[in-house]
């Protein structure tokens, strides 16, 4: 399912909602931060994960266009500072049951199971 194919319920705004889990199995990894950012938009989530546990992000959208986010995950490993960028909502699993109808609608965004190495 596209965008296009939800645009015609968004009329004044939306919630966009991003969930995932983030894994990982080195004891190197550390500090691991998920933040959602939108170009169109100065409210941003962060979040810190724990390994092997759901992370839920969420923002308001004004407006009907496409969302222009992306959800970074940053993390230490070792003495290394690591980002990992994913595109929203190109990185989206979205059902149309994730999302209803109505005029001030949430779009769900399903990123699964991320695992940093």
């Amino acid at each position: 399912m596209t965008y296009e194919q939800y645009k015609i319920s968004f009329e004044s705004g939306y919630y966009l909602n991003v969930f995932g889990k983030a894994n990982w199995n080195s004891t190197e990894i550390k500090s691991v931060i998920a933040e959602l950012n939108c170009t169109r938009n100065v409210l941003v989530d962060e979040k810190h994960l724990e390994n092997h546990m759901p992370f839920y992000l969420t923002t308001y959208l004004g407006g009907n266009s496409e969302p222009d986010c992306n959800v970074t995950i940053e993390y230490d490993k070792g003495s290394e500072k690591i980002s990992d960028v994913f595109k929203i909502p190109e990185k989206c699993n979205m059902s149309l049951s994730d999302f209803p109808c109505v005029r001030h609608a949430d779009l769900n965004c399903r990123l699964g199971n991320i695992t940093l190495s």
